[in-house]
């Protein structure tokens, strides 16, 4: 196959998958198109460096997880989880005629505070701890991505962990 043809066929069918990736590397909405019109630019530019045309969609996620990591450490911006205000709306639906059960409650303002302190994150640290997380990708997976050292992912995976357990501990105190 030739370069027009894999990536036609990648950006076709992938580019949910490539938004969702720049969503999830903490990418604002109104970034969204330009990360994806660099991706594809970038995913021409660099095709011949595709040593297996079988992976090309999950290059062109790396091409776009790493734009996007590059754009928010260049514009020194922390990166934006969305997650729907669940605590807002159990509250909501409390007085409504529906029975919330504290166990609810409890599980959504844990939820809401786990998304103000990833929202707190700086990129290095919880971009590959989503890539491990919401994705379910393997250290190697994430070193190829991000374009890191194994050891480096593994201590910063690490290292937001630990982060986010002293700010959720410190919560409940």
């Amino acid at each position: 196959m030739d370069r027009n043809t894999v990536l036609d066929k990648v950006f076709r069918e992938d580019t949910g998958k490539i938004l969702y990736a720049i969503r999830r590397a903490g990418c604002p909405e109104q970034d969204l198109e330009d990360i994806l019109q660099q991706t594809i630019v970038t995913s021409l530019e660099n095709f011949d460096k595709l040593k297996n045309l079988s992976k090309a969609s999950a290059w062109c996620v790396k091409i776009a997880v790493n734009i996007t990591y590059r754009k928010l450490s260049r514009d020194n911006r922390f990166c934006v989880i969305d997650f729907t205000d669940e605590a807002e709306e159990a509250r909501i639906n409390e007085n409504d005629k529906y029975d919330v059960s504290d166990v609810d409650i409890k599980r959504a303002e844990i939820r809401m505070d786990l998304k103000k302190h990833l929202n707190g994150l700086a990129p290095e640290y919880a971009v590959p701890l989503l890539l491990k997380t919401v994705y379910g990708l393997t250290y190697e997976e994430i070193a190829d991505i991000l374009e890191i050292k194994l050891g480096t992912v593994r201590s910063r995976i690490s290292r937001a962990k630990k982060i986010l357990e002293k700010c959720l501990t410190e919560d409940d105190n």
